[in-house]
């Protein structure tokens, strides 16, 4: 039963919370056409940046191209990210 039934006439908001991404297994700079996420999650590809690999720690500066609203946009997981060992 829904309480609100115009909510069925909106599109439906989802939320990305995690992401899964294969990269190349070295240390250093890797552009953003490297990159590949994993399943495909992403409508745009990553067109500018890269992800900078280290012992122990990752850094995300990733960019595409949102056609919709005619910008280039900073990915919102962009960021440095501290790396655990199991």
């Amino acid at each position: 039963m829904f309480h609100d039934p115009a909510s069925l006439l909106k599109p439906r908001q989802y939320y990305l919370d995690s992401a899964r991404f294969v990269i190349p297994n070295r240390i250093g700079h890797i552009k953003p056409t490297e990159i590949v996420d994993s399943p495909k999650k992403h409508a745009y590809p990553f067109i500018r940046g890269g992800i900078e690999l280290t012992k122990d720690s990752i850094r995300f500066e990733l960019y595409f191209n949102d056609y919709d609203h005619k910008e280039i946009v900073r990915w919102f997981f962009s960021g440095n990210y501290v790396l655990r060992r199991h």
